[in-house]
């Protein structure tokens, strides 16, 4: 999977994307999902009031948005 994919996915649901998570952009947003690329490994998170809940590390961008979709799934506010 890619982040493409996940923003489709979204898209497809009428969910805008943007308003749920954040690829590279800024790491202290809050309330919201972050994919993130350090250079050597792949961040997931959840950001709420600057804690990270949920962090992952992997080692490829397919297995972190594994995962990212996994924790989307399970948020219930984002499918009302």
């Amino acid at each position: 999977m890619s982040p493409q994919e996940i923003v489709d996915r979204l898209k497809s649901r009428g969910i805008d994307p943007n308003y749920v998570f954040n690829v590279n952009g800024d790491l202290l947003e809050n309330d919201k999902f972050h994919l993130v690329n350090s250079g050597r490994v792949w961040q997931v998170y959840y950001s709420e009031r600057g804690h990270k809940w949920d962090y992952r590390e992997f080692n490829s961008e397919s297995d972190a948005c594994e995962y990212l979709w996994s924790l989307l799934e399970k948020d219930e506010t984002i499918w009302r």
